[in-house]
């Protein structure tokens, strides 16, 4: 068998997918004891079909692995992104989650999860403009 590698800038969403998917079975395939610990979610804010913002991630192993978070500039420090934050967290714990996680860059929204109880585990500095990425922990239990 004759392989190639192939650069891919950016890559297309099924070379992405299929990368996620193949180290998805590797992982279920090694932890299959705890394959019902993986749950995909997302809650969002729709407004006219029109998505304002939202919150997606999974739980694994246990935790609450919070992926994206965002809401449209128009719409920030009204409770939007605490009640989906809260939302997320409930979900979680509806799944036996002891703690959730997320990662958030220094120009981002290190205040707002602060604000929402999680603490900084993690700071890893040296990215291109000063800019620090903070990785936070918060317990749900």
């Amino acid at each position: 068998m004759q392989l190639e590698i192939i650069h891919s800038c950016p890559p297309k969403d099924e070379e992405i997918t299929a990368v996620r998917k193949g180290l998805q079975a590797f992982n279920l395939k090694t932890l299959n004891h705890l394959k019902d610990t993986v749950h995909e979610f997302g809650f969002f804010l729709y407004f006219e079909n029109t998505v304002l913002g939202g919150i997606t991630g999974r739980t694994f192993l246990g935790a609450l692995q919070i992926k994206y978070l965002w809401i449209d500039e128009k719409l920030r420090r009204k409770g939007y992104g605490k009640n989906l934050i809260n939302k997320a967290e409930a979900f979680g714990q509806s799944y036996g989650c002891r703690f959730a996680v997320a990662d958030t860059l220094s120009f981002q929204s290190l205040g707002f999860y602060q604000n929402n109880g999680y603490s900084i585990e993690l700071t890893q500095k040296g990215y291109d403009g000063g800019e620090i990425i903070y990785y936070l922990r918060k317990s749900l239990v």
